[in-house]
Parts: structure tokens; sequence; C-alpha cells
């Protein structure tokens, strides 16, 4: 095996293992903030609980997915996707928290019931909005471009200018 496809393999690994950290993490944030044992609600058959985990888990992994894509491969962009994927898992647990305090009641409590609540669809639609908008600022960046890139091509960049052979003026940033 070639030393590039081991390294490659390492990489994956690495993501891979920031990727589930990062899930679990979520996954306890969100326990924190609903009454009793998510894990075993979700067990249980709590129809509540088990969208409200499920879009909890597949927004974090929108976020991810996002971070990883555009912050580039290799090993620069693992600590990016580290820290979006933090940011992701606290603006998740922000925003469900400000969706409890605005609702009437405790909303917590009622997505513990044993039947479905229609609160879960908004806890579950304001999970899926934080990761659209924690992922919007990583797609702005041209894609397979770091941050560490990013700052050291501007520096290295010259504008050329001239005109083709046509007459027309043009423009080309190195």
């Amino acid at each position: 095996m070639e030393d590039s496809t081991i390294e490659l393999v390492g990489q994956v690994l690495a993501y891979s293992g920031v990727g589930l950290a990062i899930l679990v993490a979520g996954f306890f944030v969100i326990d924190a903030l609903t009454p009793g044992n998510l894990g075993k609600q979700v067990v249980e058959g709590n129809p509540n609980a088990a969208v409200l985990t499920g879009a909890t888990v597949i927004s974090l992994g929108l976020v991810l997915w996002f971070a990883i894509y555009f912050t580039g491969a290799g090993w620069d962009g693992l600590g990016d996707v580290l820290i979006f994927g933090l940011v992701g898992v606290a603006v998740q647990g922000i925003g469900f928290f400000v969706l409890d305090l605005i609702t009437p009641g405790k909303l917590g409590e009622e997505l513990m019931q044993a039947t479905y609540h229609r609160g879960t669809t908004v806890s579950a639609s304001i999970q899926f909005a934080v990761a659209l908008i924690v992922s919007a600022p990583g797609s702005s960046w041209p894609r397979g471009a770091s941050r560490t890139r990013l700052r050291r091509n501007r520096r290295r960049r010259r504008r050329i200018s001239g005109y083709s052979a046509n007459g027309a003026e043009y423009r080309v940033l190195r």
C-alpha cells in the first residue's frame, strides 16, 4: 500500500472520530435539556424523543458535512471541522432552550410524552434551521480552501491584466 493511501485512511479515521464525538456531544446536550433519559425514551418507543434525537443527529451531520466539504481535505481542515461541530452543538442547544422559553409550558416535558406532540415538529425544525445557519458561513469559502490556506494565498496573489487577441481586457489573479 502506498504512503498516500495510508495517510488518507488516517485522515478518514480522524474526521470520523471528530464527527462521531460531535454527534455524541450533540445527543448529550439535548439529553441534558430534556427531562429523563432521552436514550431510554427512544428505546421505549417514544416518538417525540425519536424525532428530536434524529433531527439533532441529522442536522449535526449536515453541519459536519458542510465543514468537511468547504474546509478541504487533509489535516488542515480537521480543526475547522471540530470548531464548526462544537459551534453547531452549542447553537442547537441554545435554539432548543430559547424555543422552550418562548413556548407555553415546559416543551422538554411535553416531548417526553408517549403520544406524538406537535411541538416535536417545531423542535426538529429548529434543529435543522440552526444547522443551516451554522453551515452558511463556510459555504462562502472556495471549496477545498481552509482559512489558513486562504490567508496564505491572499498574501501571494498578484493581479495580471492585459488584452486578449480580440482586444478584450482581462484580469487574472495569481
